[in-house]
């Protein structure tokens, strides 16, 4: 076998040192990852409580709703009542102004 010539020994220079680098990116990348595992879990508690808390505001609001529909509800139900009163007066008014006309077609003017 014959000498090597330096542009072979400058290829294997490069090959290794990019094996190293790919390496030691992934050994990097590898470490990362196992640190965001490690946190998953108490960064997944703090969401759910998050979350717990957001449905717990949610529910208030729609208990909050729920009974502002109740005190609608019994508001219209008393308007209702109301509009139902002032029909039968304005009926017993429209009959005094037809008795009223009537009286008075009967009394004799100037």
């Amino acid at each position: 076998m014959g000498p090597v010539s330096s542009a072979i020994w400058a290829s294997f220079a490069f090959l290794c040192f990019a094996v190293a680098a790919g390496t030691s990116w992934v050994a990097f990348q590898a470490v990362a990852m196992w640190r965001d595992l490690h946190r998953l879990p108490g960064r997944a508690l703090a969401e759910l409580g998050g979350l717990g808390a957001g449905l717990a505001g949610l529910e208030r609001r729609a208990a909050a709703v729920e009974r502002r529909g109740g005190q609608l509800q019994s508001s219209l139900e008393r308007l209702s009542v109301s509009l139902a009163r002032l029909r039968v007066l304005l009926g017993a008014i429209g009959e005094v102004r037809a008795l009223v006309a009537a009286v008075r077609s009967f009394v004799p003017a100037k």
